[in-house]
């Protein structure tokens, strides 16, 4: 039986998915024939993401190449990306460096708003940094944007200090994790997501390892997670870097911490 959109949003429907309308439209219009469509219908049935069977996802201005080796971008992390820009509107910042970089969405979306900028994104997967570089290319960024498989927690493979330092770590407390839905648990990387016993883990390594690789006056920005940001703040304040703001997502949650570490020539 051919596949029509009647028929696709029944489906769909019925599988519980949340936007089948959307959905039903977006299989249509980028799937190249009925083998390959109904191949995508059965994986969306079996709630797989969507993003995740079509290899891309829209975020902040662009469509980002995506696989199970990324985590999928999320609206709430666009509120990083606003911060960022904001900061560097009004601030001399000249280079960027984001810890954790998956898909690149986070730095290449700051990178691509100013000629001048220069970036490195660090990431201990091999896997999505090759996801990473995929979206360098289509961005046409290589000549500002260097990758590095390194693990955050020494930052002894870094070229350099940073004006400011990016992260969407993982936060995740382990024992949620199986509790997190099925799209989310089954198809986005465990590593991106498992932020240790109380979720807070990779927050004391980044605020640990922040004073020495951002330079004086430069800044910090870090997403939370649901009810972590009161945490994070005294976390990183230990560390002796300045709380400049939190920001709230579209939802209300507070999502983004800003940062600042003091200038010791003032």
């Amino acid at each position: 039986m051919e596949l029509d959109f009647d028929n696709i949003l029944k489906q769909l429907s019925a599988a519980g998915i949340h936007s089948p309308r959307l959905e039903a439209r977006l299989l249509l219009e980028k799937a190249p024939d009925e083998k390959t469509l109904k191949q995508m219908l059965q994986e969306r049935l079996k709630h797989k993401p969507l993003d995740k069977i079509l290899g891309q996802k829209e975020f902040y201005k662009y469509a980002f190449k995506v696989n199970t080796d990324v985590l999928s971008p999320r609206p709430d992390t666009e509120t990083l990306v606003e911060a960022a820009i904001e900061i560097i509107k009004n601030q001399n910042i000249q280079n960027v460096l984001e810890l954790g970089v998956g898909s690149g969405c986070i730095l290449l979306s700051v990178l691509a708003e100013f000629a001048h900028l220069k970036g490195v994104g660090i990431d201990i997967s091999k896997p999505a940094l090759r996801v990473a570089a995929e979206n360098v290319a289509s961005l046409k960024l290589e000549e500002r944007c260097q990758l590095l498989e390194a693990d955050w927690t020494t930052g002894s493979q870094l070229p350099e200090k940073f004006d400011l330092v990016i992260s969407n770590p993982p936060y995740i407390p382990t024992a949620e994790i199986s509790l997190l839905d099925s799209e989310v648990r089954c198809y986005d990387p465990q590593i991106a997501l498992d932020g240790g016993k109380d979720g807070l883990m990779c927050y004391r390594q980044i605020s640990s390892l922040a004073p020495k690789i951002i330079n004086d006056a430069g800044f910090l920005i870090l997403e939370a997670g649901i009810h972590q940001a009161d945490d994070i703040v005294q976390i990183v304040q230990m560390q002796g870097l300045a709380l400049i703001a939190i920001k709230k997502d579209l939802s209300g949650i507070k999502r983004c911490i800003i940062f600042q570490k003091k200038d010791c020539n003032r």
